[in-house]
């Protein structure tokens, strides 16, 4: 089956803390999102991970500084 470039996956969620780390694989790597359950705008990084492994991690290192 065809992925729809347009379709996020959830890669992680983190009840605990209220996030959730989307991404969606694209040519030039992963797209990450990270979406949090208070109501907070989604935030993104600047660059693409280059894999889904890499993208966990940066939405991690996103949703940490979220809490400093």
């Amino acid at each position: 089956m065809k992925q729809n470039l347009t379709d996020w996956q959830s890669l992680e969620r983190d009840a605990e803390r209220g996030y959730e780390i989307m991404g969606r694989e694209g040519q030039a790597g992963w797209e990450v999102e990270v979406r949090f359950d208070n109501g907070t705008s989604p935030k993104h990084p600047e660059r693409k991970a280059p894999s889904r492994e890499e993208a966990v991690k940066t939405g991690r290192e996103i949703a940490t500084m979220r809490d400093s």
